[in-house]
């Protein structure tokens, strides 16, 4: 985890949060456990806690007299004496708690704790709370609740539902008013009364109260826990709320940041573009200050050499001239490195008597080995073809540094070169091995001679040079859309292997009237594989085209609709959009006039997939094997039987007289990356300059310099910028 992910993590806002959630759980896990003693009442009536009264009755006055009695004088142990002649006897005991009553509402629970005596005989013990109601006739009336306790001789406790209690049916006989009611409410109980009745002529009973308590909760265990369900909800929420409003601040404080760095960055870019740009300039004088001098002293050197009849002059003017030949590569190398790392390295195609061509750099190279009495052998392929479309200087200078350096650090045996051809169809690629049998590369280093500096060998000290060759070598090949690789044995040699897109062309075929119809034309090249497309589209400029490229069905639409294209040529296997679909989306919304010419490439051409693709409306469907010159030619073919756009005809309108020296300046100065960068600028001036944008765009794209700068020469003369 990096730092400042843990930073994050252990905040002060985070703490904040992670201690209240700790705290919410903990409050949680106490309130359900002690739920009794947070939401639990109770009331105990005591010997010392309440007021007695003591009171017998009979019902029926003329039948006998019933007596009640404190025992020991103990308020809470009383007897009773019932004398009855008839039935309906008894005696009493209460309690009076609170004249105006107390709210036993929320007790649901009455424990008795009392010790019984009946004397042999049996009566009838039962419990009462009398309840203040209001019964609509003026002054509240005390409304007795009674239930029968079943007691037994000696010791009782009895737990009683305040729930079971009912209105006792002598006192609704007496109040019709309250008919209808089982209960009271018990929210104005005013006392607690015990009373025994006998049915038998007399009975002696003592009744010894220990203690009543009263058990209820104020909060039911539904509403607590839906109280501890709302307090979470609530806690949650605010949680929420301030992670929310925390994450804001953190993310406005994150964007102030992220707008500082890309401030920073931002003037990081400039000055590094500033120097780069300074840098450029310095190199370009450094090229021209330093070259002519040194051109001027090895030509010097070579007529003293050659017209010299001292020895001692010839032999000081050869070492001149090898001193001279080998400072000029040293600054060739170094601006060939910084044109690199700048992005301004120059590729000019053009076309390539391949086996003229390889017979020249071996014809020069033999030289050198022959000095130092060495063997260069060339082998050529049989089916090497005659005429390639490459860019000479830049292959002639990867060979170049490949057989120097074979021959460098050879110093017996032979250096050799073989070129041939490797794959097939539109993936064939020119390969070129350079061998020798020189002391060898150990494995380990054999990635590190590629780098900057790097060099490796018993030569090295005797060699000299910048070790800059393989580098410059291997980013040249890059470049050029190839690769590069080297394998060694120690004692027996090494050999490097340099592999380049082929793309074969005829020579001449410009002045077929055919392919003339390529020249300034516009083409949509529109194919998955980048390496195919790139191939294509060299070929199609190589003849004078302007391609604009697509990877997908659904680029391809858009572009056709940005660019209007003359011709299109497409792969069936186009991901998202394919096929004859593709064929009809490019037909769709276009006049006549103005439909694209389009060129289908197929894996499997069946007479199904050709007759569909032919009806929606494709000129030609051709094999993905053919090779770029056909393609080329089938393009050419199709825009030859149809007349241009009249937007492809018609004059380039040239923008205005500053914008054209801006351009021509950068042309001069080989920044083709910033001539790119400026289209989008100028084509904002009007759409009447994007011919002329899209033209100088595409010839910066495919690093076509040297027509680009005399384009631009041509338009500033014209405008009148350079008379």
């Amino acid at each position: 985890m990096r730092r400042g992910e843990t930073e994050r993590l252990i905040s002060p806002q985070n703490l904040k949060v992670e201690i209240a959630a700790f705290i919410l759980i903990l409050i949680t896990f106490v309130a359900i456990p002690f739920q009794d003693r947070f939401t639990g009442d109770s009331l105990v009536i005591t010997r010392n806690s309440s007021s007695r009264i003591p009171y017998s009755y009979a019902s029926d006055d003329e039948h006998g007299k019933s007596t009640v009695a404190n025992h020991n004088n103990d308020p809470m142990d009383w007897e009773c004496h019932i004398r009855s002649d008839g039935p309906g006897a008894a005696c009493g005991f209460g309690y009076v708690l609170d004249q105006k009553g107390l709210d036993f509402s929320h007790f649901d629970t009455i424990v008795l704790d009392f010790d019984y005596d009946p004397k042999g005989t049996k009566g009838d013990l039962a419990f009462s709370l009398s309840d203040m109601v209001d019964t609509g006739k003026g002054d509240p009336a005390s409304v007795p609740n009674s239930i029968a306790i079943a007691a037994i001789p000696g010791h009782n406790v009895v737990r009683i539902k305040t729930k079971d209690l009912g209105i006792d049916q002598w006192w609704l006989s007496s109040h019709p008013e309250m008919q209808g009611r089982h209960q009271s409410d018990f929210r104005h109980v005013n006392s607690v009364q015990f009373h025994v009745s006998e049915s038998s002529p007399s009975a002696d009973i003592r009744f010894k109260i220990n203690a009543i308590e009263f058990k209820g909760r104020y909060i039911s265990a539904t509403n607590w826990y839906m109280m501890l369900t709302g307090f979470w909800v609530f806690a949650i929420g605010a949680l929420l709320v301030y992670r929310l409003r925390s994450s804001r601040r953190e993310f406005e404080a994150r964007k102030l940041r992220l707008a500082e760095e890309n401030r920073v960055i931002a003037e990081a870019r400039a000055a590094a573009e500033a120097a780069s740009a300074a840098k450029s300039q310095f190199l370009a004088n450094m090229s021209h200050e330093l070259r002519t001098p040194l051109n001027a002293i090895i030509g010097y050197a070579q007529l003293i050499a050659s017209d010299s009849d001292s020895e001692g002059d010839r032999a000081s003017a050869v070492t001149i001239l090898e001193s001279g030949r080998h400072l000029l590569e040293v600054i060739g190398d170094i601006l060939d490195i910084a044109k690199i790392e700048a992005g301004k390295l120059e590729v000019a195609p053009s076309c390539l008597d391949l086996p003229q061509f390889l017979q020249s750099v071996a014809r020069i190279m033999r030289l050198r080995a022959e000095a130092k009495g060495l063997t260069l052998d060339l082998n050529l392929a049989p089916d090497l073809p005659r005429h390639i479309e490459a860019d000479g200087k830049r292959l002639r200078q990867i060979l170049f540094n490949l057989l120097g350096n074979a021959i460098k650090f050879t110093e017996q045996g032979t250096v050799g070169m073989t070129a041939d051809i490797t794959g097939s169809g539109a993936g064939r690629h020119l390969r070129f091995v350079v061998s020798d049998t020189g002391a060898g590369i150990p494995e380990d280093k054999l990635d590190a001679i590629f780098e900057p500096f790097e060099q490796v060998g018993t030569a090295i000290d005797r060699s000299g040079g910048t070790g800059l060759g393989l580098s410059i070598t291997r980013r040249i090949v890059s470049t050029l859309g190839g690769s590069i690789g080297a394998s060694s044995v120690i004692g027996e040699g090494s050999h490097f292997t340099v592999e380049v897109p082929l793309i074969e062309v005829t020579p001449g075929i410009a002045d077929d009237p055919v392919l003339e119809a390529l020249s300034g034309a516009r083409v949509l090249v529109a194919m998955p594989a980048e390496a195919v497309r790139d191939r294509v589209r060299r070929v199609l400029e190589a003849y004078g085209a302007e391609v604009e490229s697509a990877a997908d069905g659904i680029e391809t639409i858009s572009t056709a609709a940005r660019t209007r294209p003359l011709a299109v040529v497409a792969t069936c296997d186009m991901p998202l959009l394919s096929g004859a679909a593709l064929v009809a989306r490019l037909r769709e919304g276009r006049d006549g006039a103005s439909d694209p010419q389009i060129v289908m490439l197929a894996g499997n051409i069946s007479s199904e997939t050709r007759a569909s693709l032919v009806v929606t409306g494709a000129a030609q469907v051709l094999s993905m094997a053919t090779g770029g010159a056909d393609i080329a030619k089938a393009v050419a073919q199709t825009l030859a039987n149809k007349p241009a756009c009249a937007e492809a005809d018609a004059p380039l309108i040239l923008p205005p007289r500053n914008r054209i020296e801006q351009l021509l300046d950068l042309a001069r100065e080989g920044n083709l990356r910033a001539i790119s960068r400026s289209i989008p600028d100028l084509m904002a001036l009007g759409p009447q300059y994007r011919p002329f944008g899209d033209r100088v765009a595409s010839l910066a794209a495919s690093y076509q310099s040297k027509t680009l700068l005399q384009m631009l020469e041509a338009s500033a003369e014209e405008a009148g910028a350079y008379p």
